[in-house]
């Protein structure tokens, strides 16, 4: 009897305040711990649970989870589609749950819409919310991913919350351009705080009420979020007992919800309330939750090829194939969308943070290779039919004399400037097949040659003895014995996202290019930059009457941490600089110094997991630097190199920009970002000591009063920039543990400890960096670093092919000095072009795109979506951006604007 009165007044004291929407879900890292197979077993045990209870589910917003269950269950295809098409079992908006700092604001892009597409073939749709329960930190484009999605709700947890954040549970998230997005933040206990409710009268006593004040008293609206479940965890059995065992204690203030119905019941309530403004990176949350920014590190290589995979999809293949489609409609979108599933496969923040065992780290090794092996020959396939070419007839004079080479151009303004191109020059056809054995090839000697007619300036950088396979669709391949040759060449006016034809003709030439590059002893020189080593002062360069001394070194740390956590012993702390430099490239298109280094390794004593003492002896990194100056480029390539030997430390490649700032600039998702150049300092009750390195994505820039620098990275992806001017980019960190519990910087375990001894990178190890010395943060350096980093990373580039009556081609033209290109893809329907533009300037951008055959064009969100029609006249559409804005619009070609 006392305790019913006990109860009764408990319930009247809860009348009033925060409703709890319990949501039913599970959070499924696909792979981390176990590999995605391992896991998948408890994920098709899951599922069959789901479908045989009828109660709503939320699968951890991500749609690979459907594709995972059919691939090994498609007998149970019609039971998921109708509850996904009915919303009492949710998915998406996302394909995977990525990590959402290191891929490009593309690949979200093409998450959201692969996720769209899954759940689309089951005739569902995802909630309206961007879901990122465990994401470790948030791009500062957010917003306009959520803006682009028409997904009014963003759930986060991690990088938000505690000191220098507004109080409670909710924000507006704006982005620079103005989209904003309501925030929901999860409490510190993440998405697992509603896991295991109790149905015991007793342990409800204590944990209803508990749970009802931790989120009435950070609610800023009076509705909050309670996920009922975690890692890995199926629906939870006895939830009706346990939802009336709260009703028993807290009241009807616990109602058995839907994210979608979580969506709409915060968008009404958020339209009536003024709520506090947050912008930019979600990326720091040290009295609150972990953040984890010491992930960008691990397994360095890793995150390096699939920013590589990343390039080639967005910057070629989709280029490619969507005009080949314009032009000929040869249709090649499930291959794309195909090789895109792949990649995104490897896109979750435990594989591509590299904080994952090695057996996981293994399976995204061979899923980015395969990817990138398709993507190679889909392109190939692309530029083919967009330059015209016929693999019959081009098969046919594959043994002949008569060869040219094809250049491809895949930015979509016209280029000038030095090509690398691949020339194979036929000596012989070698049979193959039954009575092959008797015909010996006699390969004819190699004869003279140079590109163009008249010659174009041409530098040979060397040539190997090797075959050539020509296929074609209706013969088996022909195969050649072939002088494969390396050489760069001059071209003038290369056509916008087109091709070129140029014939290989059997004399040399002796043409030389503008601003060609002269060698001086150890200095590199053409006209626009100079850069050379000096003994005392080492690698230097000028551009202009300013100079730079003293440019690179290398450094060196003992590192006792693990995959999430950087955790470094300054007593080893050791640098160093080039000490012997020579010429081994003496122009005219391309100069090189060679220079080599040696980089002390302190000896260190560690303990491992178990407390073991383990001692790591001194010894030295072999550095191989290749400094590459072009002819007519602002800009020089710093190209690094060497095999890794040591274990339990960090290598790290110095650039000394000497521009002293507290701040700088750094490439990000849909545009940079200004992050600072200090330390955060810990304070009392932090729960993780934030580190001083960042994402990095394509370029870091820091400017002083008088000048700027930039550094331009091919895909690693952690840096550190100091006050004082350096920009540290790690080349290697190699650390054998993927969860400690005792590191100062976070105590305590962020993962299930496992030895990964891959995660030492014993390994060879290679990158590209580039050095744009450059003015003041005006718009026209702004878009000259845009430029810079595109023709660093996305080359125009030369192959053999045969000559014919195509091959000269003019694509996509993009015009508009303030605007960084992004993507032109065919639209998800099909029906059209989608191309993407974002200015990188302070005020508003005006710019044209220019396509043979255009017709009609809309402006269009992210998600492709029409929202309003453009004026289009002889092919050119002109539209207008606002600062720091994303444009995306849809282009057709010979039909009516009524059709869209």
């Amino acid at each position: 009897m006392s305790r019913n009165l006990a109860a009764r007044d408990r319930v009247i004291s809860y009348t009033e305040g925060t409703r709890l929407h319990v949501v039913s879900h599970t959070h499924w890292d696909r792979e981390w711990y176990r590999t995605a197979e391992s896991f998948r077993i408890g994920l098709i045990e899951l599922i069959d649970d789901v479908l045989a209870r009828d109660r709503p589910f939320l699968l951890d917003g991500q749609a690979i989870l459907v594709d995972d269950y059919l691939s090994w269950k498609p007998e149970a295809t019609d039971p998921l589609h109708r509850r996904l098409a009915r919303g009492s079992l949710e998915a998406g908006p996302w394909y995977v749950l990525a990590d959402n700092l290191i891929p490009s604001g593309e690949a979200l892009v093409r998450n959201l819409l692969a996720g769209r597409r899954t759940l689309g073939a089951a005739g569902a749709k995802a909630p309206p919310v961007l879901y990122c329960p465990d994401s470790f930190g948030h791009p500062a484009a957010g917003p306009t991913l959520a803006a682009g999605f028409a997904l009014p709700l963003a759930i986060v947890w991690r990088g938000y919350g505690g000191r220098g954040w507004p109080a409670g549970d909710s924000a507006r998230w704006r982005s620079m351009a103005g989209e904003e997005v309501q925030l929901f933040h999860l409490s510190p206990s993440g998405y697992e705080e509603g896991s295991n409710l109790p149905v015991d009268p007793g342990e409800a006593a204590l944990r209803w009420p508990a749970l009802w004040r931790t989120l009435h008293a950070r609610a800023t609206l009076p509705a909050s979020l309670l996920l009922n479940g975690a890692d890995h965890h199926a629906m939870q059995r006895d939830l009706s007992a346990a939802l009336d065992a709260g009703r028993a204690e807290i009241g009807d203030l616990i109602d058995e919800s839907t994210l979608w119905g979580f969506a709409e019941v915060r968008q009404l309530l958020g339209a009536r309330v003024a709520l506090p403004v947050v912008t930019g990176e979600l990326r720091g949350s040290p009295s609150f939750a972990w953040s984890l920014q010491g992930t960008f590190g691990s397994r360095a290589h890793q995150k390096r090829a699939n920013a590589g995979l990343e390039r080639l999809l967005v910057r070629e293949v989709e280029p490619w194939t969507a005009l080949a489609w314009w032009r000929t409609g040869l249709d090649l979108q499930c291959a794309e969308h195909a090789l895109w599933r792949l990649t995104l496969t490897s896109h979750p923040h435990d594989t591509l943070c590299g904080s994952a065992i090695d057996e996981v780290a293994h399976a995204m090794d061979d899923r980015i290779a395969r990817a990138a092996a398709g993507a190679v020959t889909l392109r190939d396939r692309a530029v083919a039919a967009c330059a015209g070419r016929d693999g019959d007839r081009d098969r046919a004079a594959f043994s002949g004399n008569a060869r040219a080479v094809l250049i491809t151009n895949p930015v979509p303004w016209s280029r000038c400037g030095v090509v690398e191109v691949e020339v194979d020059i036929p000596l012989a056809i070698v049979a193959v097949g039954p009575g092959s054995a008797d015909q010996t090839p006699e390969p004819r000697a190699v004869p003279p040659w140079s590109i163009g007619a008249p010659s174009l300036p041409m530098q040979r950088l060397g040539g190997v003895r090797g075959f050539a396979r020509h296929d074609a669709p209706h013969h088996y391949p022909r195969t050649a014995i072939v002088q494969r040759e390396r050489a760069l060449v001059w071209v003038d006016d290369l056509p916008p996202l087109g091709t070129r034809v140029i014939p290989i003709v059997d004399r040399r030439g002796r043409a030389r290019p503008p601003r060609p590059v002269r060698v001086e002893g150890t200095a590199l020189d053409n006209g626009r930059v100079r850069v050379w080593w000096d003994t005392h002062r080492g690698l230097c360069c000028a551009r202009g009457d300013e100079t730079w001394e003293d440019l690179l070194a290398f450094e060196t740390v003992g590192d006792r941490g693990d995959l999430y956590t950087h955790s470094a012993i300054p007593s080893t702390l050791r640098r160093a600089v080039p000490r012997s430099g020579k010429v081994t490239l003496r122009g005219p298109l391309r100069g090189e110094l060679r220079l080599n280094v040696v980089v002390p390794v302190a000896a260190r004593q560690l303990d491992d997991a178990t407390g073991v003492g383990r001692s790591r002896p001194e010894g030295s990194h072999r550095v191989v630097v290749r400094v590459q100056l072009d002819a007519g480029a602002p800009w020089f390539r710093i190209l690094v190199s060497g095999a890794n030997a040591h274990e339990d430390q960090r290598l790290r490649a110095v650039v000394r920009t000497g521009a002293r700032s507290a701040v700088h600039r750094a490439d990000a998702a849909f545009g940079a970002v200004e992050r600072s150049s200090l330390r955060t300092m810990s304070l009392a009750g932090d729960v993780e000591l934030l580190p001083g390195t960042s994402p990095l994505q394509r370029a870091v820039s820091v400017f002083d009063v008088s000048r700027g620098f930039t550094v331009i990275s091919d895909g690693l992806a952690e840096y550190e920039a100091s006050g004082d001017g350096e920009i540290a980019i790690t080349l290697v960190r190699a650390v054998g543990e993927l969860s400690r519990n005792d590191l100062p910087e976070r105590p305590g375990h962020a993962g299930w400890p496992s030895p990964t001894p891959l995660g030492q990178c014993v390994r060879d190890w290679e990158a590209q960096l580039a050095i744009l010395p450059h003015g003041l943060a005006t718009p026209a350096t702004l878009g000259a670093i845009e430029r810079a980093c595109d023709d660093v990373l996305v080359p125009a580039r030369g192959r053999t092919t045969v000559p014919g009556a195509s091959g000269d081609a003019v694509g996509l033209t993009l015009l508009g000095d303030d605007l960084a290109f992004g993507a032109c893809k065919r639209s998800e329907d099909g029906a059209d072009l989608v191309v993407r533009c974002t200015n990188v300037g302070g005020g508003w951008a005006a710019g044209s795109w220019r396509l043979a055959g255009l017709e009609c064009a809309w402006v269009a969100r992210l998600d492709e979506t029409p929202l309003g029609a453009l004026e289009v006249r002889d092919g050119i559409v002109a539209f207008l951006v606002a600062p720091h804005a994303t444009s995306t619009i849809r282009l057709r070609a010979g039909r009516s604007a009524r059709d869209a």
